[in-house]
């Protein structure tokens, strides 16, 4: 008696299936929910997935964000901010999409980045990190003020 794998390697070749199997295993486990939170000041798009949400029970929240640029003047400022950070700005007058592992201290009104990567108008991954940031203090008005008070309830 044949199996499915045995018939599937038959007919497709253990390569294909082999590729098919790696493909399947390395995507997520879960579903993207993107929710809108807001639009910045140069027509940026500020999103969360709801499906990243995890608070730990000690006034702390994580949750992947995205930003999609809608305006040269918001790229200017990207641009600028990592030319002061002394990072790499090669390309990035293409940027399209940033996302961003964040974590909120809902009590101290604080956060900071967890990793993040940089996405081209074509898809090209322009950068991508995964560090610590520094606490930094969440102004009021901005977008993670926002995620403060929509993730923070």
């Amino acid at each position: 008696m044949k199996t499915c794998w045995t018939r599937a390697l038959a007919n497709y070749g253990y390569l294909r299936v082999i590729g098919s199997i790696a493909l399947i295993a390395s995507a997520p486990a879960f579903a993207e929910n993107w929710i809108e939170v807001g639009r910045g000041e140069g027509g940026d798009t500020y999103y969360y997935d709801a499906a990243s949400v995890v608070k730990d029970g000690s006034d702390r929240v994580k949750y992947s964000g995205k930003v999609e640029f809608a305006s040269a003047a918001s790229i200017k400022n990207a641009i600028k901010l990592r030319r002061s950070l002394g990072l790499e700005t090669k390309g990035y007058s293409r940027l399209k999409l940033s996302f961003a592992l964040e974590e909120i201290d809902c009590k101290l009104r604080k956060v900071r980045n967890l990793s993040g990567m940089a996405v081209d108008r074509n898809g090209k991954v322009l950068d991508q990190h995964r560090a610590e940031g520094p606490w930094g203090d969440i102004r009021p008005g901005t977008a993670h003020d926002r995620f403060h008070n929509l993730l923070c309830r």
